[in-house]
Order: C-alpha cells, then structure tokens, then sequence
C-alpha cells in the first residue's frame, strides 16, 4: 500500500528540487536587456539618441529619449547596454558631438555629451548569496542520497526474508486432549456407544 505513496514521494521531490535551483538560478542571473554592439552605441550618440547612461566598469547601461521607462527607474530599468573601454567611448563621443556642434574636440566637456552620465559603483554580493546555490544543491543530494540508502535498506530487508519460511513448528505438548480428559464424561461415552451401535447395525434403529 505505501509504495505508490512512495513513488509520488519521489516526483514530488524532484520536482520541488526543479522549481527550488530555477528560482535561484532566475534570481542571480541578470535580467535579459537588448546588448548593442559598440558601433551601433555610437551611432546612437551621432543620431543624439541617448537620454542617460550609466557605467560600471566597462559596462555601459542607457536610456533612450524616446524610452517608455521612467527616468526615476534608471539605471534598475534600461534601454540597452554594451561592453565599452571608458576613455576611447568618451573620446568617440567627443569627436561626434565635435561635428553635431561645430566645435574643435579640445573644448567639448561632458556638458556638451547630450545626455547624463552616472557612475555606479559596484555593489558587493553578500556571502550567503554567493553560496547559496551550492547550498541547495548540497542540501537535495544529501536528500536525495539519504532517499536512495533507505529504500535500499528496505528492499535487502525484503530480499533477506524471501528465502524464509513462515511455517510453524508443530509442539505436540501444547494443547493435548488425551482419553483421560475425557474418560469420565459418562453422556458422552453413551451417545459414542449409540454412535458405533449405529454404525454396526443401522437396521435396528430404522425399525425402531
């Protein structure tokens, strides 16, 4: 009766294991967002495309001025992003806004990029976070190993008994009725002679 509770036992534990590591590999996987390569980037900056961006390290997050984002949800919420080397895009940069505004490049300043510029600094990861899925996996393989051990614990068990035998040992002592027993039942020994006089002659009794 228990094993096909068992078996659900079982699905139900892969299954939850499933859901478990995709909510947690979902949670430290970045969200997807539209990568741009770099010329396509500063086709943006000549087209004076660009609202904002934000850069940590080499990467360049941005807002587009025709965004449907909120400007209060950049830089959590962006338009695009790209790999880029800090100082040879701010130098592109220059050289294209140097053409939009009929200016020489030395005297373009930041100011004169056409969009805000944020720096964002890097947000260190908590240690739990970082061991966390290593935790779960962990934690489902000593589960899942502790599953396995007891359901081959239970199946030698069955396999050791198979071979035995459930017959009982007959003990002629235990309950014996001997004619001792029964020697002074004198209606008895009556209705036995009755019996075996039957037996003999069953004639007589018709007649009777």
């Amino acid at each position: 009766m228990k094993r096909p509770f068992r078996g659900f036992a079982v699905y139900a534990v892969i299954l939850l294991a499933v859901i478990i590591l995709s909510q947690v590999f979902s949670l430290l996987t970045p969200s997807e967002s539209t990568a741009i390569s770099y010329n396509e980037l500063l086709t943006l900056v000549e087209n004076d495309a660009i609202a904002s961006v934000a850069i940590l390290g080499n990467q360049l997050v941005g807002l587009l001025k025709t965004s449907t984002i909120p400007p209060s949800d950049f830089p959590s919420r962006y338009d695009f992003e790209c790999s880029v080397d800090r100082e040879n895009f701010f130098a592109s940069v220059r050289i294209a806004r140097s053409k939009i505004l009929g200016k020489p490049v030395d005297e373009i300043s930041d100011s004169d990029f056409g969009f805000t510029i944020e720096y964002l600094q890097p947000t260190p990861t908590p240690w739990y976070v970082e061991f966390l899925p290593y935790l779960v996996v962990m934690g489902l393989s000593c589960l899942f190993l502790l599953f396995v051990l007891r359901q081959q614990s239970g199946g030698n068990s069955k396999v050791m008994s198979f071979g035995k035998s459930r017959a009982r040992m007959y003990d002629t002592t235990r309950n014996k009725v001997t004619f001792a027993d029964v020697a002074g039942a004198d209606e008895e020994k009556e209705e036995l002679a009755e019996i075996v006089d039957f037996l003999k002659s069953p004639k007589r009794f018709t007649d009777i």
